[in-house]
Order: C-alpha cells, then structure tokens, then sequence
C-alpha cells in the first residue's frame, strides 16, 4: 500500500488549502476507502478507455484511479470530480 499512500498524501497536500485537521479527516477517508478497494478491485469501475487495467471508484468529491496489483491495488491518481482524466495522466 505504499502507492497507495503517496497518491494519498498528494491529494491530502492539495486539500490542506481547507486546513489541517479537516485535510487529515479527508486523507483518513480516502485510505478507508482504498482498503476494501485492495481487498476486492472488482468493485471498481473498469476504465479501459483512458488505460489498461485502470478502474475507479468514487470517494466524496473524488475519483480513485487504480490498477490491481499482486498484494491489492496501487493507487495511480486521485482526481476531483470534475477533472478529465485523460488530462491529467
């Protein structure tokens, strides 16, 4: 889970603009979030379009973008909603 934990914390830094305890609360959820992710990919939506094996799923207002991985997921980018991830690869 160490991806996983960077593309956490870059998205935690970009959040941290809304403060420091909320910004932890948030960074809290989004690893809550990619724990069953990493026990069950499936869950996800498939994404091929955009890469191979990728697939997201929602947390609030973001989107988790992950491959599977041997030992669970790896967590490639965590996007805001709104943004196109074909721009932002």
């Amino acid at each position: 889970m160490t991806n996983t934990c960077c593309a956490l914390h870059q998205s935690a830094t970009a959040t941290a603009r809304v403060g420091a305890s909320q910004a932890n609360t948030y960074l809290d959820g989004l690893e809550s979030r990619a724990q069953p992710l990493a026990a069950n990919p499936d869950l996800g939506i498939t994404r091929e379009t955009i890469s191979t094996g990728l697939l997201s799923f929602p947390y609030e207002s973001h989107i988790l973008y992950y491959k599977k991985h041997a030992r669970g997921i790896v967590v490639v980018r965590i996007l805001q909603q709104h943004m196109d991830p074909l721009k932002h690869r």
